[in-house]
């Protein structure tokens, strides 16, 4: 159980961290700080794969 819920705190943290990923993206396009934009669309890729491993981690224990 406890595995679980840090999974769901987990990946609650890092779907804000893509909101937020989201919001700076949006912000560095409108001022047309199109390097900022880019910097930025890296850091969404990472937490994209964190949340993919995620949801590995959360079909292997309802498998077990």
């Amino acid at each position: 159980m406890r595995v679980k819920i840090s999974l769901i705190v987990e990946e609650k943290e890092h779907f804000n961290r893509a909101i937020g990923c989201i919001d700076h993206m949006l912000d560095a396009v409108m001022t047309k700080d199109y390097k900022a934009a880019r910097q930025v669309i890296k850091s969404f890729e990472s937490v994209l794969d964190k949340l993919q491993e995620i949801e590995m981690k959360k079909a292997r224990n309802i498998g077990l």
